[in-house]
């Protein structure tokens, strides 16, 4: 195995998984930590692990990081990745910190990168700073995110208070214009000063191959999709995935669920719900007080509308100030809980009924909707948009379920409407 990921939310999973399959590699994706029998086939190339530890406490984070580490290198792992999103979200109290640190002591990895940026979706670093677009992040909506609000944007002071040292060098846009040699040199003089981090500039598509170029040989790496997918590129792959099987989609079993906050997925509910579709608002106050009818009702609901021409969508998805009443209203209630226990028994009913295509929105909502499906493997498919592709579990009777993932920050205001033109393999 080439290319051992592991990835601390589900989207981020797919995100990741999305860009290594279309850079040429077999790739397969894993809920969790598979059986080593699962991983072992010489034909793969790339293993992708959701862990979903983004929010969890650090020493969990860690524990199940170096599970995953571990079993990829009894499976022959050559060069290992940490994938977190493309905005760090990660405040001071984060884990990427700890996790990266506790990879490399295992690893006995001395330097490593630390690379968020995904171009291809406005996300660059630039002097050590992240933008969103145009804008810092701490300036951009992330600053209003309900889980990791990003209120700095310099990466040294995200990572302060995480990692284990303040040992940080940076490899800058002028630099890497000058091409491989050049960044290949900064490596080495890093190694020989024992430099623990380097942060590079990352302003475009064409850093990435050239990073990606100098740091393939690096056996531990951190960062976003966009580099790990350039990673791809440079080793290659024997196995080259190049087969594109069509998947008939199933329109009558599919639905929507939309559980982030973001502002571009209140853009894609809006226009989603402007074309005409079935969309039902979760209400809070129903979950609060009637939690069990309230899943059995809307339920029907969106069994009642799933031959409809657009898919039925279910959103929690909120504007800040919808999200500042609510907590008003329900101070003693976790709101983002009790949403995530509603999509699960949500989701296995849908299952149990014949739901074949779950199309979901939002990281958490994400991992709460393929851990209640109780999958563990998938094929990663066709891209729907950058950083979104499909997953595919192909059941023993030879029957499938879908599942297209979307980040909360990712995909054009029409996502909800494209994803359910085909699904590829």
């Amino acid at each position: 195995m080439e290319l051992g990921i592991i990835a601390d939310d589900f989207t981020g999973a797919v995100d990741a998984a999305g860009f290594v399959k279309k850079n040429g590699m077999q790739t397969y994706l894993f809920n969790g930590v598979p059986a080593l029998s699962d991983i072992s086939d010489p034909r793969i190339d790339a293993v992708v692990m959701c862990l979903k530890i983004r929010s969890c406490p650090a020493d969990r984070a860690v524990k199940q990081a170096l599970q995953a580490v571990k079993q990829l290198e009894r499976a022959g792992c050559t060069t290992y990745y940490y994938k977190y999103c493309s905005t760090f979200d990660s405040s001071e109290k984060g884990n990427i910190g700890q996790v990266t640190d506790a990879i490399m002591d295992y690893l006995h990895v001395d330097t490593t990168v630390v690379c968020p940026a995904l171009p291809v979706n406005g996300r660059t670093v630039y002097k050590g700073y992240v933008f969103v677009g145009n804008q810092l992040i701490e300036d951009s909506p992330m600053r209003f995110h309900p889980i990791t609000p990003m209120t700095k944007s310099y990466l040294p002071e995200l990572m302060y208070g995480q990692f284990q040292s303040q040992n940080i060098t940076h490899i800058y846009a002028e630099e890497i214009d000058k091409g491989p040699g050049l960044i290949s040199n900064r490596i080495n003089q890093a190694r020989a000063q024992r430099t623990r981090y380097i942060i590079p500039d990352t302003l475009n598509d064409s850093h990435l191959r050239v990073l990606a170029e100098s740091f393939s040989s690096m056996k531990f790496l951190t960062g976003g999709s966009g580099l790990v997918g350039e990673i791809a590129a440079a080793k290659g792959s024997p196995n080259k995935a190049s087969s594109q099987e069509s998947l008939a989609f199933e329109r009558g079993s599919a639905v929507i669920i939309s559980g982030s906050c973001s502002e571009a997925t209140n853009e894609q509910v809006a226009y989603y719900k402007g074309l005409g579709g079935f969309c039902l608002n979760v209400s809070v106050e129903e979950c609060v007080k009637n939690f069990d009818s309230y899943c059995v009702s809307t339920t029907q609901l969106i069994i009642a509308h799933q031959s409809d021409a657009l898919a039925p969508m279910i959103y929690a998805t909120k504007t800040v100030e919808e999200r500042v009443l609510l907590d008003v209203r329900f101070p003693d209630i976790s709101i983002s809980k009790l949403i995530e226990r509603f999509f699960a028994q949500l989701t296995k009913v849908l299952l149990e009924n014949g739901t074949e295509t779950f199309i979901v929105a939002g990281g958490e909502s994400a991992g709460t909707v393929v851990t209640a499906s109780c999958l563990e493997s998938f094929r990663v498919g066709t891209e729907i948009s950058p950083g979104v592709s499909w997953i595919v579990h192909t059941k023993q009777d030879g029957s499938r379920i879908n599942f297209a993932l979307k980040s909360g920050n990712f995909g054009t205001r029409d996502f909800f409407q494209i994803a359910q033109t085909g699904v590829t393999l």
